[in-house]
């Protein structure tokens, strides 16, 4: 996905769900989604002041970062830029967990496949950045995200809908395609996902168990 991608049009689907149908969506997170993004700052910079995380969560919680598969130590130096993979989680249990933590006592391990990358001259654009979480980190912000909006392929969607028993949709209390209410059959067989090859997933969760 690049930016012309997400500046297009895309098909918005939002669904109301019980909170016990939540993890089945986690699937696309830890998968990878996307998001738009002012790439070309560095990654305490997009978590914190354009995500909107907080500072004291990402420097305690977030302890194992990767930015296009490389580990990385100091999110102060090291630049997101268009088109990159950005991984997060949360402490990893055992000495390969211990070596990916990064500033850790382990970390000098993994020295040739740390990215390097020091923060310069780094042109500020609007671009796209794509975002893995696992474990901890997926499930307390995981959430949120999804709430906010995440951009997903429309054929992995399709897929997944398909798969899901009728209790899946016993839980879902609304769905609707930009803002017009939909019958689950249509997302079911896909029919009505047919706007493009990406599309903006919006999932919100509620307390309440059983459908109107």
């Amino acid at each position: 996905m690049n930016a012309n991608s997400c500046d297009a049009t895309l098909q918005s689907l939002t669904l109301h769900v019980t909170r016990a149908l939540l993890p089945s969506f986690y699937q696309f997170l830890q998968r990878g989604f996307f998001f738009g993004a002012l790439v070309g700052c560095n990654i305490r910079a997009l978590l914190c002041e354009q995500l909107g995380l907080d500072e004291q969560y990402v420097s305690e919680r977030v302890t194992t970062v990767f930015l296009n598969g490389k580990p990385v130590d100091d999110i102060d130096s090291v630049i997101v830029r268009e088109g990159s993979v950005l991984s997060l989680s949360a402490a990893m249990p055992g000495l390969v967990g211990a070596a990916m933590r990064r500033g850790g006592r382990y970390a000098f391990l993994r020295d040739s496949i740390t990215q390097q990358e020091t923060a310069g001259p780094a042109e500020s654009k609007a671009g796209v950045v794509q975002m893995r979480l696992f474990n901890m980190v997926m499930e307390e912000l995981g959430p949120s995200f999804l709430e906010k909006g995440i951009i997903v392929q429309t054929a992995g969607l399709i897929t997944f809908f398909g798969d899901r028993p009728e209790e899946f949709w016993a839980g879902c209390k609304l769905i609707a395609l930009d803002g017009i209410p939909l019958e689950p059959a249509r997302i079911k067989d896909g029919s009505a996902l047919s706007g493009g090859e990406w599309l903006m997933l919006s999932v919100v969760a509620s307390q309440e168990s059983h459908c109107p």
